[in-house]
């Protein structure tokens, strides 16, 4: 969630957005998924790897790691407050952006959402 990769992921949204313009002529409104994907809900508690060993499914970087490993696995509370700082980052960046004063010339308002859960 560093300024450097936020602003890198708006200004590819951006660039597609333009295309899209161009292309059709019509307006279009740069909306992202940019600040959030942190907690992944899952069909499965476990999940069996190929030696056969059970570990707890990979549920997003605000409760576990993807590495096979049961310590990785671990559910971390201290990951979910990370994901909401990391998000909050992410969400500042992307207003001071739009404000001018992330070192633009041009600001363009990009629209971050999420779907809502119902886990």
């Amino acid at each position: 969630a560093n300024p450097e990769t936020v602003l890198a992921k708006a200004d590819q949204l951006h660039r597609l957005a333009d295309e899209f313009t161009g292309t059709s002529g019509l307006p279009t409104v740069r909306m992202g998924r940019i600040a959030g994907q942190y907690a992944k809900p899952r069909s499965n508690p476990t999940e069996t790897l190929s030696d056969g060993t059970v570990l707890p499914v990979y549920r997003g970087d605000a409760v576990n790691a993807p590495e096979p490993t049961s310590a990785a696995r671990t559910a971390l509370p201290s990951r979910l407050l990370l994901a909401y700082r990391n998000a909050g980052n992410t969400l500042s960046t992307l207003l001071e952006r739009d404000l001018g004063l992330a070192g633009r010339t041009a600001p363009q308002r990009t629209y971050a959402g999420h779907e809502r859960c119902s886990w």
